[in-house]
């Protein structure tokens, strides 16, 4: 489960600060796009990590928004806005993830 956040969005914190317990069943990291929201995001509670290249290779357009790949191939299965872990979680557990 890959995660894009940026540090001036107020759905993001939920992410970056909040807990990610009801993502437990999927891997789940957390990406920005830009260095200096990475700096931004040095007193949070989950680590973001630096990834434009990876942000553009899913064609992320603006956080919050998840995509979910499948292991093997890297296939997405399913992606969408994030307003919420838990919000997350149930659309997963309703797509049968």
């Amino acid at each position: 489960m890959v995660v894009a956040v940026k540090a001036d969005c107020d759905g993001c914190r939920s992410f970056y600060n909040g807990s990610l317990a009801a993502l437990a069943p999927w891997p789940t990291l957390l990406i920005a796009r830009y260095e200096s929201e990475v700096e931004a995001f040095s007193d949070s509670r989950h680590r973001v990590l630096l990834a434009k290249e990876l942000w553009n290779a899913l064609d992320i357009r603006s956080a919050p928004f998840y995509v979910l790949v499948a292991p093997g191939p890297g296939r997405i299965v399913l992606e969408g806005l994030a307003f919420s872990p838990e919000q997350v979680a149930d659309e997963l557990i309703d797509a049968g993830m």
